[in-house]
């Protein structure tokens, strides 16, 4: 299959070493902010784990800060600029949007296929932010950020993939030299510096980008209803069905597998839109396990897709939880602390 779609590799490779060349030699104009902005993304299609990161520069930031995010707001069923709130839906402004307005009330949360309008709209807004994170902004380049962060996955590194639609490249590795700083996601809490020293010579950076390890945390289940069941069945339980639409589930099935004795995982792909039939399969696999001592798992993600789903209420007779997810970072090699230089670029930009 993948010889078969090699040609095609090429000629979207083509395309985006054309779109970049444009821009590298301001053909095509770009356009840069007085606003600190910092941009998170990718060179792949998704799993490396952007929200986490999105959630804890804002952590970072809040205090002494008025923050906006700008998004997409990837398969959203609106067009144009809108800022969320947690009253949308997910139709509205997206799935991590919505998970970010709802943990984050203080923070302006806008979705704007253009990145460029969307980022105006909020500087020209009543109560314009100092600082903009740009979640998914890497390949957006017609906005210049002044801080750009590029994840790639510590088990799927951008160095050992290939440009679609043969692999999840969406562009040449190459351009990873617009980022200011690559964090390499999803790694092992306790690592070995000589795989450290080889996984950066496979990335490759330039002497002036900063390199980053960050692992995940997983914080306690949180019962998508309260009753009084469900903290008895969460402390009991030894089989757990996990659900997720996530591009990567991988780092949550090992963190549940260390907790239960049995499970069972039902994937789904990345932001799926979860139907009646999809929770009448799901709760058919929870119900055919034979013991009581069970409960349902899904994704902080996944929980503000269904949430506002007719089925959400037929959910209530199960002991069903989702799991938020955080990050934590390792010094990096020059010894510096990642939260450090996102503070020192805010602070002296503005």
């Amino acid at each position: 299959m993948r010889i078969l779609l090699y040609p095609f590799a090429l000629l979207y490779g083509l395309a985006i070493f054309v779109r970049n060349f444009l821009f590298d030699k301001r053909i095509i104009k770009t356009i840069t902010f007085r606003t600190p902005v910092i941009l998170v993304g990718n060179l792949t299609t998704g799993g490396t784990g952007k929200t986490p990161c999105v959630e804890h520069i804002i952590q970072i930031l809040r205090q002494g800060h008025h923050l906006a995010v700008i998004s997409r707001g990837y398969k959203r069923k609106t067009k144009g600029f809108i800022i969320g709130n947690e009253n949308h839906s997910w139709k509205d402004i997206g799935d991590e949007p919505l998970q970010i307005a709802t943990k984050f009330p203080d923070v302006t949360v806008a979705v704007d296929g253009k990145r460029k309008r969307g980022i105006n709209k909020l500087l020209h807004s009543s109560h314009p932010p100092d600082c903009i994170i740009m979640d998914d902004g890497f390949q957006h380049r017609k906005v210049k950020a002044g801080l750009s962060i590029l994840l790639t996955d510590y088990s799927h590194p951008y160095s050992d993939d290939l440009l679609l639609p043969v692999g999840n490249l969406r562009e040449h590795i190459s351009n990873r030299r617009r980022a200011d700083i690559i964090i390499v996601t999803k790694s092992p809490s306790v690592r070995s510096p000589i795989s450290d020293k080889i996984l950066i010579k496979k990335l490759k950076p330039l002497n002036n980008q900063l390199v980053f390890f960050s692992y995940l945390k997983f914080g306690p289940l949180t019962p998508l209803h309260h009753n009084s069941g469900t903290k008895k069945a969460c402390q009991q339980s030894n089989t757990i069905v996990l659900f997720s639409g996530i591009a990567n589930p991988s780092s949550l099935q090992q963190h549940l597998q260390d907790r239960c004795s049995n499970l069972i995982t039902l994937t789904f792909p990345d932001h799926h839109p979860f139907s009646t039939k999809d929770i009448a399969k799901v709760l058919s696999v929870f119900n055919d396990q034979f013991t009581k001592n069970k409960i349902l798992v899904t994704t902080e993600k996944d929980y503000h897709r269904m949430k506002d789903q007719d089925f959400f209420g037929d959910l209530i007779k199960y002991p069903v939880f989702y799991i938020p997810v955080f990050v934590g970072f390792h010094t990096n090699y020059r010894g510096l602390e990642f939260d450090q230089v996102i503070r020192e670029y805010v602070n002296t930009d503005k």
